[in-house]
């Protein structure tokens, strides 16, 4: 299994002041791009309006992201793998229909469309 981005490549956290309230900004990195389509970030709220604590808080936080990168990234892969394994399953007649005619099996027929 190819992971798109290994965790030690996840770009930094950001302290994010909103309505006196501090937020764990982080960015997404290009590689993801494919699977976070809609945002350029991810935020969530460290739930303190005390800069020191919020920074002791930051990494922790950062780290709860980056665990929704990393089962992301498996999800996205899994289901990658997934549609190329039904896609070649659901080709595998016609593929042997088409190798019988070839080899002059004319007792096989190609299925028609149910479209």
């Amino acid at each position: 299994m190819q992971i798109l981005l290994e965790r030690i490549h996840y770009p930094q956290p950001y302290l994010k002041d909103r309505d006196g309230i501090y937020q764990c900004r982080v960015y997404i990195p290009q590689e993801l791009k494919v699977i976070y389509k809609k945002t350029n970030y991810i935020q969530k709220t460290l739930k303190t309006p005390a800069k020191s604590i919020a920074e002791k808080l930051l990494y922790r936080k950062a780290n709860e992201i980056y665990d929704q990168f990393d089962k992301k990234q498996i999800q996205y892969i899994e289901d990658s793998y997934a549609a190329e394994v039904n896609l070649t399953r659901d080709a595998l007649p016609v593929i042997a229909i088409i190798f019988g005619k070839m080899v002059g099996d004319e007792r096989l027929e190609l299925p028609t469309s149910s479209v």
